[in-house]
């Protein structure tokens, strides 16, 4: 793998395009064998983490979307209580579901195939 990654550095070098090596990490699927790798890319040590947030969704290194469930859930719960405090008459039922559609039930929608 670190071939490919000297591979990476020389085409970005290559052609003058820039690898922010801060925001670089390196994540593996050990669910079956625990590895502890370096590679670098850059004369820069990539950071190896357990878990990764790509385009909004939590996966760690088991597979697992319990903590993107978990803050999915918390996220939507702050936001319902906003809203029911927000409003100070309760009789605009169609205001509080207009409201709860909008904000509270597209956090809970997003990504929800996972």
């Amino acid at each position: 793998m670190q071939s490919q990654f000297d591979a990476l550095q020389q085409w970005s070098d290559t052609w003058q395009l820039n690898i922010s090596y801060f925001i670089s990490f390196l994540y593996l699927d050990n669910r079956k064998n625990k590895l502890n790798v370096s590679m670098i890319l850059g004369g820069e040590n990539i950071l190896q983490v357990s878990q990764l947030k790509d385009l909004g969704v939590v996966i760690d290194s088991e597979l697992k979307f319990d903590k993107h469930i978990n803050q999915i859930v918390s996220r939507a719960r702050q936001v319902a209580n906003l809203i029911h405090k927000c409003f100070m008459s309760k009789d605009l039922i169609y205001m509080l579901v207009q409201a709860y559609t909008t904000y509270v039930r597209s956090l809970l929608e997003y990504a929800s195939s996972v």
